[in-house]
């Protein structure tokens, strides 16, 4: 640590004209990307001041960088304001060296104690468990389905045994991928509607029909779906930010599911085959995974994310067009204390898993 570190944040009011500087455009490594600049300026739930970018700057250079999303939780009807850590990056040389903990520091400082971290890689997990800072406030145990794999990607150990039955086991998975498909059979009786232009009002009041902690309103949820952090636009191919937000297509899918008396509200993000789902409600727990099973199935997903508990075991006991499936688990963190979290219902979407 020297006396050239300088901290430097940049707050929503300040964003937009941010990322038009020569400063920002001489960047070798950008800390936001323009789409996800655009949803932080439009997010409804900030105000002009918070701070969203933070930078460390030694000798100039910029070494570390940490992004925030401001939000709120509600206990007892009461509104607090939090923020979400999302985005964090040290460049190799400078990591261990204590630079993103400052910035944590400052984060934390900045909004009050009140910091919540979720959809985490390893190493920041890492980091904000030795801190001391934080506590879980759930864990969410789900699983993670293939239709397609590649035994590359599950060979921790090299062997020459393994080496030689490689081709030979490709080849009896896709056969039996071929025949998962092959015998199964959607469900012509369930009635789907997706909404691809406007979301009804009456579609987020059955999907939050349950207690949340962040109670995402109408306005929110056309904020997430407006304002996404992923682009198709190949200009940004070779963007110099460290995150992935270009990809060849991707698509939210808001469907209403209805048998006979029962309904389900489903929405989901689908990226390049892969799908998974962000937030859901339902009258018969069948009925959803039968029609996530059945999305799946026409749109040839290669994997399947689901982080609920129960609708993964329900998804389990149906016959599926995918051949693996092992767990997937993903917790809630916050630096502040959430009294009985048990009481509030958590979804897949929350923090910024529904944008990525």
């Amino acid at each position: 640590m020297t006396a050239n570190i300088y901290i430097k944040k940049i707050s929503i009011k300040e964003l937009s004209e941010f990322i038009e500087s020569d400063f920002f455009k001489n960047l070798n490594t950008k800390p936001v990307s323009p789409d996800r600049a655009l949803s932080y300026i439009n997010n409804p739930r900030s105000v002009p001041n918070d701070p969203v970018v933070y930078m460390l700057l030694l000798n100039k250079e910029l070494v570390c960088f940490r992004t925030v999303i401001p939000d709120f939780i509600y206990k007892n009807d009461e509104k607090e304001k939090i923020a979400w850590l999302s985005g964090s990056f040290t460049k190799i040389n400078y990591r261990r060296k204590g630079y993103s903990k400052l910035l944590l520091d400052e984060i934390i400082k900045d909004y009050n104690q009140k910091i919540i971290y979720t959809n985490y890689a390893p190493e920041s997990h890492l980091l904000y468990s030795n801190s001391g800072k934080f506590k879980i406030v759930t864990e969410r145990e789900g699983r993670r389905f293939y239709g397609k794999i590649n035994i590359n990607d599950f060979i921790k150990k090299k062997s020459f045994f393994m080496m030689l039955i490689k081709p030979f086991s490709n080849l009896l998975i896709s056969i039996f991928a071929r025949f998962k498909r092959a015998t199964y059979h959607t469900d012509r009786s369930i009635k789907i509607e997706e909404h691809k232009k406007q979301l009804p009002k009456n579609f987020i009041k059955n999907i939050q029909n349950r207690q949340s902690l962040f109670n995402r309103e109408q306005k929110d949820f056309e904020w997430i779906f407006n304002f996404p952090w992923l682009t198709t636009n190949k200009e940004y191919f070779n963007y110099d930010y460290p995150f992935s937000f270009y990809t060849n297509d991707f698509k939210y899918h808001f469907l209403h599911v209805s048998k006979q008396n029962d309904n389900a509200w489903l929405i989901l993000m689908e990226r390049e085959s892969s799908i998974k789902l962000s937030y859901y409600s339902c009258t018969n727990i069948k009925l959803a995974a039968k029609a996530i099973l059945d999305l799946c199935y026409t749109t040839k997903a290669k994997t399947l994310t689901i982080l609920d508990r129960e609708l993964s075991q329900e998804i389990i006991a149906h016959k599926m067009p995918f051949i693996y499936h092992k767990p997937f688990h993903m917790g809630i963190y916050a630096s502040f204390p959430i009294e009985n979290p048990g009481q509030y219902q958590f979804q897949d979407g929350d923090g910024d898993y529904i944008f990525t």
